[in-house]
């Protein structure tokens, strides 16, 4: 919700001065709000804003998905094919019993069509690879820490179907920074192929306990 109010929905870039008059989301520019396709997709479910960060992330890629489909994919280096989002580990066997799970179904039923959302093992499918894949999207950038009040602004969720493929070591030998919404990996020591750069999922300047 911080970063939905001091940054532009679609490229992340601070200060966004163009409202929508339809939804609380904000653009940098005309061609920045013309070309945001995420956003001509959640724009007429205005219930989709009030929703907390998890459960309006979801949704817009719920929405994505019934745009799509299942196999919208990103290709991989050096010609080693395409990932889809139908390619990704789910673990939807673990999340079948899981309580906020079911409860974040429920309250998304409440905000979008019945077709977007889909039944119960579609969503723990669409929901469980989310939850495994997705990566938190961070800025140290002066303007954005700024806008945001802090040292590190913390931007939000987002799936990158082609990085998410690398596995995580709590000494990776692979960096992942954000500009803006790109995703940039950067290999902090020599390897003979990408399939072997690791990164790390959690933050690696926190104490060893909370990691």
């Amino acid at each position: 919700p911080q970063a939905q109010a001091v940054l532009c929905s679609s490229c992340l870039a601070p200060q966004p001065a163009l409202p929508c008059p339809s939804c609380p989301s904000l653009h940098c520019s005309p061609a920045c709000q013309s070309a945001d396709l995420q956003h001509l997709l959640e724009c007429r479910h205005r219930g989709l804003s009030l929703q907390p960060p998890t459960a309006r992330a979801v949704a817009r890629l719920l929405l994505r998905l019934d745009q799509a489909g299942l196999d919208q994919g990103e290709q991989l280096p050096q010609g080693a094919g395409l990932r889809t989002f139908r390619d990704l580990l789910s673990h939807a066997d673990r999340l079948e019993v899981d309580e906020e799970a079911r409860g974040l179904w429920g309250q998304l039923k409440e905000v979008l069509p019945e077709e977007v959302v889909g039944d119960w093992p579609y969503f723990l499918g669409v929901y469980g690879r989310f939850l495994i894949n997705s990566f938190t999207v961070h800025s140290s950038e002066v303007a954005v820490c700024r806008a945001m009040d802090t040292e590190m602004a913390v931007e939000g969720q987002a799936l990158y179907l082609a990085p998410c493929i690398l596995d995580h070591s709590c000494a990776p030998s692979a960096q992942a920074t954000f500009q803006g919404l790109r995703l940039e990996v950067q290999a902090t020591e020599a390897a003979a192929s990408w399939r072997d750069l690791t990164i790390s999922y959690i933050d690696t300047g926190l104490a060893r306990k909370q990691r």
